[in-house]
């Protein structure tokens, strides 16, 4: 995982953005944090943004006592069953 992404912990507050689309961006928080990937609350209304640009690629970022931060990510599907809580409402965001 990229160092910057070190300091972010379970519940902490993020924005995602579109790549390429700076007036496009949603808060969100971190729900879980894997060894390769981030995952997310999928913002209300990001999804059908998300689907409309045709694009996989968001920046996530957030601040700190240092200053914001940002990371290029790629929104990739969830693994997991559909009956499993938070299917569906969740992005798995991986870094590039």
């Amino acid at each position: 995982m990229p160092s910057g992404l070190s300091m972010l912990t379970v519940n902490s507050p993020v924005m995602v953005r579109l790549a390429h689309q700076h007036d496009r961006e949603f808060a969100s928080r971190i729900e879980d944090l894997d060894q390769d990937a981030v995952i997310v609350i999928a913002p209300p209304g990001a999804n059908s943004a998300v689907l409309a640009s045709g694009t996989r690629e968001v920046e996530l970022s957030w601040l700190s006592p240092r200053g914001r931060y940002e990371q290029s990510c790629r929104l990739e599907p969830l693994t997991g069953q559909p009956s499993q809580p938070g299917a569906g409402r969740q992005w798995r965001l991986r870094p590039l």
